[in-house]
Formats: structure tokens, C-alpha cells, sequence
């Protein structure tokens, strides 16, 4: 499907209902969509990602404003598609006049489907405007999600995190050495330990800034901080082996002690050149990098590692915040399926664990049977490891959620 408008208001809805249509078809997540947007729309991605991001955080209601305006309830994916985003478009970007949204939406429904389907969005928008005129529209948040999290942090640690998950968070990054950026704020939380997070306002002055071009900050969420914290000492051989696109690997090189030898690995050709990349901009020129996939890799079972490293695929429940789609792909069917994931390469790395050693598992999810409820059955199906800690993280307004638990493998 491909939508064309001529100016930067038209190219940033072509952008954006673009990418939705390819959401809906399941293939790739909010955040893959917005990096392939960039390569392809430099002067509208941006904004085009400011309005999807705006749309995951408010969708049951937006969808509900659109169905109730529809005269019978229904309205065709490809104009739904383009509605959503107009709507979004209208309701929560101050760049554009509502009126100037629909008329833009209009248009490109003209363009690209036919002039009857126009006229049915034209009514569509200028009805749900009506409806919403003068409403506060609240972000969503699926009601069997927000019962999960009472069950798991009660009641009022939930409505926090829901809370948070609605709101959009501050630009944040990792001083990895030196005097901070002026004009940023530091962010003390107990779980950062050593490592220094600070917000600003706008990241356009710190990606500017001489700290940033020497490689000395890295652009990742205090919520990273958990699980590389929770390894302890970091020395002798390292397997992260889920690396890319590379933050925990950056921060597992700066906290090692000296002589540690890192490998980095990933499944994904595409992720392992962004891997690169930002170990070159880190200027860490020592870390081994692999194209591995974990389940499959034939391991050398005489060369153990001290840790190995595995931030797990999850279904990345507590980084809604900064990735909001999260929420509405979120079922028990995909819980399962990525349980089973976990469980597979739990099991197989495991086996890279010298004596002594230790294996670290995390998660970015908020869901306990992807957390505790995974390290605890993966050491009664293997008494040679011992659960020495865990730690989970609630999603809150000044980080992200995320789960650590450390493994160690008896002597």
C-alpha cells in the first residue's frame, strides 16, 4: 500500500498510515517500522513517529471515537488506517489545525482509493472532532493488562505504572565518563548503582555535544541498569549473547574489570551492524563480535564462560513507555509463545556456564511468568544452578520496567 501527498503535513500522514498498515499486518514492531522510516522519510519520520506514538497511547479510545462516528459501526481497514492516523493527526500534534488534518486525509483518500470513500472519512473526522471538542482524551491501557499488574505489584504500584505508561517520557542517556552536559539533570535511582543517567528537555543539544561525538554518552533508559548491576563482579570470559543493538554490551565493557574478554553475539545480521556501530562510537575496539543463534549454535563446550549474559526477547510489557504498540500486541497466545523461547535458550546457554559462573537473566517485561516464574522452573529442572537474586522493576514516570535474576552454577 503506498499513499502519496506533496506537502511535509501530506508526506507526514503518507508516512504514518504507511507504517500502520504495516503494523496491523503483524510483520514488524513499532520501533523496526520507525527505523525503516527514517531511511526512507528523513524530512517526515519524525513527526510521522511523534503521531503513531501518540495513536499506541490513546488507541481504544481513538478506535471507539472512530467507531461510534461511523454511522454502522464499521469502517474498512484502509480507511480505518487512515482515519486513525488523521484523527491522532487533529486530536494530540499542535503543528497542524484540526481542520487541516481531515482536509489533508480527505485529499489522499481522494488521491489514492475514490472519491465516495472520501466523502465517508470527511464525514467520519468532522464527527468524532464534534464528539471530542472541548474532551480530555486519556491514554489507554487494556483493562486485562492493568488487572495483571495489580495481581503482580497490588493495586496502587500498578496505577503508578499504568500511569507512567501513559505519559510521555523525558529524553534520557547514560554519562559514560566526564562532566555532564549542561543544561541536563541527573537521575538518582538505588538500582543504577555506579552507572550515571541524566533527562533533558531536548536530546538535540546533547547528540551536539562534544560528550556525545567522543562516544562518552549512550542513549538508553536507568531501567538497563538492573540486570548489569546485578552480575556483580564482570571479569575473566563474557557471552552476551542476545547483544544487539548493544547498550547492555557497552555497559557490561564499562563496568569489567581489566583483562575481561567480551563476546557479543546476535541472530540478526541487520542488528549486529548497529551493534557495530555503537561500539565503534563507544570506542570499544576490543569486544568480540558473532553471528550466532543461541538454540542453534554449536557451542565449544571445553571454553566455558565466568558470565553469560542473556537479556531475553520478551513481550516488552515494561518498555511501554517508550514502546506503546507493545500493549496492544500483547495476548496470552504471544506470552506463551515467547515463554517457550526463553525456556529453549535458557537451557541451551546454560550449558556455556563454567562452574562458579554466572548466568544473568533479564527481561524488559513486567509479566511474572516471564520473570521470577522463569528462573525459579529453570533451576528445579536443574539443580546444578542456584537462584542467588532477583530484582523486578514496576514501570515508573522516571524509568523503564525490566527483570534480573542471577543464576549461578554450583562448583
Amino acid at each position: 500500500m503506498r499513499y502519496e501527498g506533496s506537502g511535509i503535513p501530506e508526506k507526514i500522514l503518507d508516512c504514518s498510515v504507511k507504517a500502520l498498515h504495516e503494523w496491523n499486518s503483524g510483520s514488524a514492531t513499532l520501533d523496526e517500522i520507525i527505523d525503516s522510516m527514517r531511511e526512507a522519510y528523513p524530512d517526515s519520520a519524525r513527526s510521522a513517529a511523534d503521531l503513531l506514538f501518540s495513536y499506541f497511547r490513546h488507541k481504544e479510545a481513538v478506535d471507539s471515537i472512530l467507531e461510534g462516528a461511523a454511522s454502522k459501526g464499521t469502517i474498512r481497514l484502509e480507511l480505518k488506517e487512515i482515519a486513525c492516523c488523521a484523527l491522532s493527526q487533529a486530536l494530540f500534534q499542535n503543528a497542524i489545525a484540526s481542520e487541516s488534518a481531515v482536509n489533508i486525509a480527505v485529499e489522499i483518500v481522494k488521491k489514492n482509493i475514490d472519491r465516495r470513500a472520501s466523502g465517508f472519512v470527511n464525514a467520519l473526522l468532522r464527527e468524532s472532532l464534534r464528539r471530542t471538542a472541548g474532551k480530555t482524551i486519556s491514554p489507554s491501557f487494556p483493562g486485562r493488562l492493568k488487572s495483571r499488574w495489580a495481581r503482580t505489584f497490588g493495586k496502587e504500584a500498578a496505577e503508578e505504572a499504568v500511569k507512567a505508561c501513559g505519559a510521555n517520557p523525558k529524553p534520557v542517556f547514560r554519562l559514560r565518563s566526564g562532566e555532564p552536559v549542561p543544561g541536563t539533570r541527573e537521575l538518582l535511582f538505588p538500582f543504577a548503582e555506579a552507572f550515571r543517567f541524566f533527562e533533558c528537555d531536548s536530546m538535540e543539544d546533547v547528540l551536539h555535544s562534544d560528550a556525545f561525538q567522543q562516544g562518552r554518552i549512550y542513549i538508553q533508559d536507568p531501567a538497563t541498569a538492573l540486570s548489569v548491576n546485578l552480575c556483580g563482579k564482570i571479569s575473566g570470559r563474557v557471552l552476551d549473547a542476545c547483544a544487539a543493538p548493544g547498550g547492555k554490551t557497552v555497559m557490561l565493557c564499562d563496568k569489567a574489570e581489566p583483562g575481561t574478554r567480551i563476546t557479543a553475539s546476535d541472530k540478526s545480521r541487520a542488528r549486529l551492524k548497529l551493534l557495530r556501530e555503537n561500539l565503534v562510537r563507544a570506542r570499544l575496539t576490543d569486544v568480540e563480535i558473532r553471528q550466532a543463534d543461541p538454540l542453534w549454535e554449536k557451542y565449544d563446550n571445553s571454553r566455558q564462560y565466568d558470565l553469560v549474559f542473556l537479556d531475553a526477547p520478551c513481550s516488552n510489557t515494561g518498555v511501554v513507555r517508550r514502546r506503546p504498540d507493545a500493549l496492544w500486541r500483547f495476548s496470552t497466545r504471544r506470552l506463551d509463545g515467547v515463554r517457550k523461547l526463553q525456556r529453549g535458550l535458557l537451557e541451551k546457554l546454560s550449558s556455556q556456564v563454567a562452574p562458579g559462573g554466572v548466568l544473568l537473566y533479564s527481561t524488559c517485561s513486567a509479566e511474572t511468568e516471564e520473570d521470577l516464574v522463569q528462573a525459579e522452573n529453570f533451576v528445579k529442572l536443574h539443580p546444578e544452578f542456584v537462584l542467588e537474586e532477583s530484582k523486578v522493576l514496576p514501570p515508573a514516570m522516571g524509568h523503564d520496567g525490566a527483570f534480573a535474576a542471577r543464576l549461578r552454577r554450583k562448583n
